[in-house]
């Protein structure tokens, strides 16, 4: 809870009209007035924790995708390289360029189509911002169409590759996809409680499948 010093800040950065967010304190003011230096270093602080605490039920644009997406990236990047200069030559069997060029031409398609369906077709960002759980279109198949969506398209670009000792980085891909999205999904079921559970039950995490009907 803010003290009166605390509020008489917030009050002083709402009358400069900076956007916080909030109602100003509708309380009376006595006493030493803050200095503005003082002021507005406590006052930014409460207005965080405010805002923290109004978005407690809300959910998160990107949680932990971005750092997600930039860590598969780059070992996919690192691996495919120097598998180029030829440090992994003992993995690549020309028999199998065909194959696994298929198998990626595929599994890559499978990702770009998950990605445009959830982004765009189901209008992700928009049901965040109005904090809605999305249960339909590509939600109704996978319930991270997303992150499964970006790692296959990852994936698909490894196979390409055409080298065995590529393909341990599909694991490790999707076992820190569960892991991380398992975080995030305690957090749905904070927000969402029954609705998501009941969801949870229908949908699976990461790989793409028919609903269950419950």
């Amino acid at each position: 809870m803010a003290d009166i010093e605390d509020a008489g800040c917030i009050k002083q950065i709402s009358n400069k009209k900076i956007e916080s967010g909030f109602r100003r304190p509708a309380v009376a003011l006595e006493g030493k007035r803050p200095s503005k230096g003082a002021c507005f270093k406590k006052g930014w602080k409460v207005l965080i924790a405010m805002y923290k605490i109004q978005n407690r039920n809300r959910m998160s644009y990107f949680g932990v995708g971005p750092c997600y997406v930039a860590v598969i990236a780059l070992l996919a990047a690192f691996g495919i390289y120097i598998s180029k200069t030829g440090y992994l030559s003992g993995g690549y069997f020309e028999f199998l360029k065909t194959p696994m060029s298929v198998i990626g031409t595929i599994v890559l398609g499978i990702g770009v189509f998950l990605s445009i369906e959830a982004v765009k077709t189901s209008k992700l960002f928009k049901q965040i911002r109005s904090n809605n759980l999305i249960t339909t279109g590509v939600f109704a198949w996978v319930r991270n169409p997303l992150y499964t969506g970006i790692t296959l398209i990852v994936i698909g670009f490894i196979f390409w590759e055409n080298n065995l000792f590529l393909l341990p980085l599909i694991i490790i891909y999707w076992g820190a996809m569960t892991l991380l999205v398992k975080r995030e999904e305690e957090a749905l079921e904070k927000i969402f409680g029954r609705e998501y559970r009941d969801y949870k039950s229908r949908v699976n995490r990461c790989i793409p499948w028919f609903p269950k009907n419950n």
